[in-house]
């Protein structure tokens, strides 16, 4: 009896511990979601915003990509006792403890002599494997291998992937063009759209629409067939685009000016900060919230900058000595509306190959929409194509490299391309290719900095109309940066200052990054098997 009534006294006194480790044995065996991905900010929200606003890590993004060792019923249970006994300092030390932290890809140890052989190496890390994907993360799990930018950057890109996918091209790796492309049309029929990137917090907005163009590769490499296999998907990322302007005329991505004219514009769906820059959003709005024009929609135009790619530059601020008179939702940009032609045109291949009618509906919404974009962006005097502010009604008259869409896609006239290429020459090119805006702002997306897209752009835009000489001359000193910085750092950089040269890019909500996918693939087409 005296034994009994001691196991009796030590389960008394420990009932609580016991109470927990049942709960903790019930829970380890739970699991919060069905899918394969997870939405960190909902499934651990206590959590997920003390790491965010306590800046636990300097990159807000880093949390979000942190892969959980429990489940997240188990996490939340134990950050609940956790929490009552520990400080905030502390923070650290509980993540580390529950959850993986993400690692950045590439550093210099990967470093090669040659820089053709440093790209060929970095793109083999740069793809990673679909079978390694971790479940119950942030991570959208994809079919096959994919391709990602390098650095903080652990996941796919939209926009990225198709430069970054040049580079794979010319060096006859077909199969990983095929995979990437097969990727981007799960993507498409699984969401409706392709996401900023595949992580559950990218889910809300896009990129510019470079699917088209993708599987116009997929076409030089495999036949005509591809735009057949792909034109369900194609005519899907198109709806997602225009949804039903006929309703509102300001519907998400579609805008319905007078004559019901439809163009398109940037959205995000959501409205709030951004989940891989949380703490970043949260303190902009508090220290400059009454300097801002429209609170009511400062997050959703911050969101719908990333979903231009151009996430920051003058050119979508009202005013470019405020960073934060940003108007990106009132912006109608060129460069959009450009790759819409484009869209419509493959569609309208698409349909023509197999014999349907419906390639003329979509050949004829091509044209309406190339005349609409001589009508809105063009400016004669000016020379050059802007982006249009639909509330205002006017032009935004900024200099930017978005003005050349219109000879990539083949829109601009040859008296058009001329006044274009003059200016060009005149007010872009600098010594080491051409710079993205002529403002100085201090944001990434403008002066100094040249972007290895837009140099591409810019190069295949110029020879569409046979301006060779001003193509190769900001061909050779694009390269010129790239292999000088290459084998004074042992890099290849997301962004490059193509004014001062040997000076460092201007940064912007990050560092600049190490890798990286799109200067990669727009190296080896400019360098390699020029057709």
């Amino acid at each position: 009896m005296r034994i009994r009534c001691r196991y009796w006294q030590w389960f008394f006194k420990h009932r609580n511990l016991l109470k927990t480790i049942v709960v903790i044995f019930i829970l380890e065996g739970c699991n919060s979601t069905h899918e394969n991905f997870i939405f960190p900010e909902k499934e651990y929200p206590l959590l997920y915003n003390d790491v965010q606003v306590n800046k636990v890590f300097s990159d807000d993004k880093t949390f979000p990509d942190c892969i959980p060792q429990y489940s997240s019923h188990l996490v939340n249970f134990k950050y609940w006792i956790w929490k009552k006994r520990h400080s905030a300092g502390e923070l650290k030390d509980f993540v580390t403890a529950n959850f993986k932290l993400p690692s950045s890809y590439i550093d210099s140890t990967q470093y090669k002599n040659n820089i053709l052989d440093h790209i060929k190496d970095v793109s083999k890390v740069l793809l990673i494997k679909a079978e390694k994907q971790s479940d119950h993360t942030s991570l959208i799990h994809l079919p096959n291998d994919f391709i990602i930018p390098g650095g903080r950057f652990r996941e796919t890109y939209y926009w990225d992937t198709y430069f970054t996918l040049l580079g794979y091209a010319r060096l006859n790796q077909k199969n990983v063009v095929y995979e990437v492309a097969e990727n981007m049309a799960f993507l498409i029929n699984n969401f409706g759209h392709i996401p900023n990137g595949n992580r559950s917090y990218y889910l809300s907005r896009s990129q510019p629409p470079f699917f088209s163009l993708i599987v116009e590769m997929t076409a030089k490499l495999f036949g005509d067939s591809m735009y057949i296999h792909y034109l369900p998907e194609l005519i899907k990322e198109y709806q997602f685009w225009m949804n039903n302007p006929d309703k509102d005329p300001i519907f998400e991505h579609s805008i319905v000016l007078k004559d019901s004219v439809i163009l398109n514009r940037y959205f995000d769906r959501l409205n709030g900060p951004r989940i891989e820059m949380y703490s970043e959003d949260l303190k902009t709005f508090e220290r400059y919230k009454n300097q801002i024009d429209d609170t009511n929609n400062f997050y959703r135009n911050i969101r719908s900058t990333a979903e231009s790619g151009w996430d920051f530059s003058t050119r979508w601020l009202q005013n470019d000595n405020d960073k934060w008179s940003i108007k990106t939702l009132d912006i109608l940009p060129v460069d959009l509306n450009c790759l819409f032609y484009q869209l419509e045109k493959t569609i309208s291949k698409g349909y023509q190959l197999q014999n349907d009618k419906k390639a003329f509906i979509y050949a004829k919404l091509a044209t309406r929409r190339k005349e609409n974009i001589e009508h809105l962006f063009w400016n004669d005097s000016a020379g050059y194509y802007f982006d249009y502010n639909f509330i205002t009604k006017h032009q935004m008259m900024k200099f930017t490299l978005a003005g050349v869409y219109p000879l990539f896609t083949g829109i601009a006239d040859s008296s058009e391309a001329i006044k274009v290429r003059d200016n060009i020459r005149k007010y872009f090119l600098k010594s080491g290719g051409v710079v993205t805006t002529l403002t100085n702002s201090g944001l990434q997306w403008d002066y100094p900095n040249g972007w290895a897209p837009l140099e591409w752009i810019t190069i295949q835009s110029l020879n569409n109309y046979h301006f060779s000489g001003l193509a190769d001359t900001i061909k050779i000193r694009w390269i010129q940066v790239n292999e000088n910085c290459f084998y004074r750092t042992h890099k290849m950089l997301e962004k490059y200052n193509v004014v001062d040269t040997a000076y460092a890019p201007r940064n912007g909500e990050y560092p600049t990054q190490d890798g990286f996918g799109w200067t990669n693939g727009v190296y080896i087409d400019l360098t390699l098997f020029r057709d």
